[in-house]
């Protein structure tokens, strides 16, 4: 991949700059690239760059730094979607999706020996890119002696990307571009928040990627997350497979799950013994726990008793982001979320090969670490608000009032986090039109783009949505 590299000074406040902001130039880099993505020659520039994000008080509060690919090689831009992407957390940067999914290079290689190469899957064919580190992750920081605290809500989240956006588009002149927003795990409640605030942003799309949320009660959560222990079983060989597919299983349980075992639930301790016996023993033919232990837990089977429980004869636990992932269960015992999730730090932390890239080819001149994750904003964030819960439920009232919006979602069958099942059954009652709701499903975890086969798709589908009308 052959890159030159320029470099420019210049001031991109968001708001009105305070006088001591004002004397520091914002450094962005811009460095001109070509890949090849989805077999097409495309020369681009990256830009790294910063914006100042005024406070509620109307004062400089936050930098932040976002990264953005735009195709060169186009004639008429402002017809070409342009898409920002951000990952969850909360206190999660871009780095997932930019450096595992959409962005032009990648961490590849293996756990233990890991590298960046070409990103030959990036949809940068199609789209342009903007990766968004919200305030507190990568290089964006609250300015020194200010308060990040208003950045780190539901609502004040969502209103400083949505700032960035206007701005990034002002600057860029894209008002017209068709404009697309990615949002994975707590990235789907900031998507949804964006999509119910900011109708004036014109959105055409929203792609929600392992979504938060799922339905309340004493019964539903049970139901939603039955399929999921199913394909996890099946794949640990503790339930015989017969030969089915993961996406077989899936099916054939989500059909169990809201009828035969639905019905069970529902009807409590009126339940008859002998039903509730016969019951737990179709339980343990489905997920692989012994069906007393199921009787004893009268029929409902939490995330942790599953997790501590299916492998417990192995002396271990699965994996919470991706069940198919284990540890040992006397090594996370111990452990306080999110360290007990064997999944969760796989070969360690990218951070220093995420800050390598940006240093030294996209030549941004960084005096901090990039953090990729910032367990500290994650325990300060406020969380109330809708979007969180039922973020599906804000996207589907904003696509009954703009018919131009559609939405695109993804998930993985072995993600006990968020489980696949959640996610359909609340776009289900969401109020979402079916035609304008594109459904991917893939054989992973919590991280849809997993492996080359599953990042390809994922990216053939993204491009598929973004180009459809």
């Amino acid at each position: 991949m052959k890159r030159i590299v320029l470099i420019l000074a210049m001031f991109l406040g968001a708001g009105a700059v305070g006088a001591s902001d004002a004397d520091r130039e914002r450094v962005t880099s811009v460095t001109k690239h070509v890949g090849t993505f989805n077999k097409q020659r495309v020369k681009y520039s990256a830009t790294v760059a910063e914006t100042i994000l005024d406070g509620p008080d109307g004062k400089p509060a936050a930098s932040m730094i976002n990264t953005s690919y735009v195709r060169e090689d186009v004639k008429d831009r402002a017809s070409r979607p342009v898409m920002f992407v951000f990952n969850g957390g909360p206190g999660a940067s871009s780095s997932p999706l930019h450096m595992n999914a959409f962005g032009p290079r990648r961490i590849g290689g293996e756990p233990n020996a890991r590298k960046l190469i070409d990103n030959l899957y990036s949809p940068l064919d199609t789209v342009d890119l903007v990766f968004v580190d919200p305030v507190g992750t990568g290089f964006s920081r609250p300015l020194p002696d200010v308060d990040g605290q208003p950045f780190w809500s539901i609502e004040g989240d969502a209103a400083s990307v949505v700032t960035f956006i206007k701005h990034w588009r002002k600057q860029n002149r894209r008002e017209s571009s068709p404009l697309f927003i990615c949002g994975e795990s707590y990235g789907t409640t900031r998507a949804a928040q964006i999509v119910s605030s900011a109708p004036e942003l014109g959105l055409r799309g929203v792609l929600l990627l392992s979504m938060t949320g799922g339905p309340d009660g004493p019964d539903m959560p049970y139901m939603i997350t039955l399929p999921t222990f199913a394909v996890t079983a099946a794949f640990h060989g503790k339930t015989e497979a017969a030969g089915r597919s993961p996406a077989q299983i899936f099916a054939d349980t989500v059909q169990f799950a809201r009828t035969d075992y639905i019905s069970a639930l529902i009807q409590g301790d009126s339940l008859p013994a002998a039903d509730k016996s016969r019951m737990a023993q179709e339980l343990s033919r489905r997920i692989g726990l012994p069906a007393d232990f199921i009787a004893a837990n009268n029929l409902r089977i939490g995330k942790q008793e599953f997790m501590l429980n299916l492998l417990k004869d192995r002396g271990l636990r699965t994996g919470q982001l991706d069940a198919r992932m284990t540890g040992k269960l006397a090594e996370y015992a111990n452990k306080k979320p999110p360290r007990d999730d064997p999944s969760m730090f796989i070969g360690g932390s990218t951070a220093p090969l995420v800050h390598d890239y940006f240093t030294r080819e996209l030549k941004f001149p960084a005096t901090d670490n990039y953090r990729t994750l910032n367990l500290e904003v994650n325990s300060k964030w406020q969380f109330k608000g809708e979007a969180f819960g039922n973020p599906a439920g804000l996207v589907g009232k904003a696509m009954q009032e703009r018919p131009e919006l559609r939405a695109f979602w993804g998930a993985g069958y072995y993600d006990i986090t968020t489980p696949l099942y959640a996610g359909r059954y609340i776009l289900d009652h969401a109020g979402i039109p079916p035609e304008r709701l594109v459904v991917a499903e893939f054989a992973t975890g919590h991280t849809v783009f997993d492996g080359d086969e599953n990042l390809e798709r994922f990216t053939q589908a993204v491009r598929a949505f973004i180009v459809s009308r």
